[in-house]
């Protein structure tokens, strides 16, 4: 089964009340012949089975793990080492992915000897440090779009210098970025999604309301 992996380019694991990750890795049926997308269902994928599937598909480049809330920074390093042709990960509500990320990871521990073609990366509600953004900025330099909603942990100085092609970022709900940060982010990128009243300086007083 994993063997027919090495053709899939876009992986979707979706929930299954039905099914454990034991047998989302060896018994979700695939066609016999290769194919390009495939969409597969479990209850609770663990580190062990997401490395066994990212490691089996090396030509992903779409692979969306978001609500599988069990995963943690084991997996993420294997997305970013194995799946080279990467060009959008989607981890939105897998809010353990950084837990274990030593503060001390670089590119070179990863083994990474080029960039990824990473486009677009969801971290919404995971627990994502500021370590841990710089070096997946440094691995994704053409990041074109960036979700880091309600993202706790990020604050002002992980965000000072984003990919230069960033077109999109998302930071609704992140209390440690400052309101100075979102005004100089506004102007920086050309769509920018966070608390509006941080950002917008709107009149007082007698003008408030007029025309």
């Amino acid at each position: 089964l994993l063997e027919r992996f090495e053709y899939v380019h876009e992986l979707c694991v979706a929930h299954s009340k039905r099914q454990n990750h034991v047998r989302f890795c060896r018994q979700a049926p695939l066609p016999a012949h290769a194919q390009s997308a495939s969409v597969l269902s479990c209850g609770s994928l663990l580190d062990a089975g997401a490395k066994l599937l990212i490691c089996s598909s090396p030509n992903l480049r779409v692979l969306d793990l978001s609500g599988m809330s069990h995963l943690t920074s084991a997996t993420l390093v294997a997305a970013l080492s194995k799946c080279r042709a990467l060009n959008t990960l989607l981890l939105r509500s897998c809010w353990r992915i950084c837990e274990g990320w030593p503060s001390h990871m670089s590119v070179v521990d990863l083994g990474c000897s080029r960039c990824l073609p990473l486009r677009h990366l969801d971290l919404s509600h995971t627990n994502m440090s500021e370590s841990a953004l710089r070096v997946l900025f440094q691995l994704a330099p053409n990041l074109t779009r960036l979700e880091l909603n309600f993202c706790e942990r990020i604050g002002d100085s992980s965000l000072a210098h984003l990919p230069e092609d960033l077109q999109r970022l998302g930071l609704l709900g992140c209390p440690r970025v400052s309101p100075e940060q979102l005004r100089r982010l506004e102007q920086c990128v050309e769509k920018l999604m966070c608390d509006d009243s941080f950002v917008t300086i709107r009149p007082t007083g007698n003008g408030a309301h007029a025309d």
